[in-house]
């Protein structure tokens, strides 16, 4: 009795690390990829207006916030223009 408790318990333990597992990730893993990702975040009108309509804005946040170990809309979140210049805002 006690054994299958504990199959049990390990089986549910095996499943929930499994699921863990299974996160849904938007960081784009070829230029393709970000160009993509880039226009379609420029499309969107939820994205921070500095980035609407410029995937090319977007693609250099990407790229610099990877450089800093940031995802890409961790990025696009933190990476303010001031000046002309990419700064890092907030909390990352």
């Amino acid at each position: 009795m006690y054994e299958h408790a504990d199959s049990h318990i390990q089986l549910e333990k095996a499943m929930s690390a499994l699921v863990e597992k299974q996160t849904f990730d938007l960081t784009p893993r070829s230029l393709d990829e970000v160009m993509k990702f880039a226009e379609l975040m420029a499309s969107s009108s939820i994205v921070p207006k500095e980035f609407i309509g410029k995937p090319g804005n977007i693609l250099v946040a990407i790229q610099w916030g990877m450089e800093l170990g940031l995802k890409p809309m961790q990025a696009m979140q933190n990476i303010a223009v001031i000046n002309g210049r990419p700064s890092l805002w907030g909390t990352p």
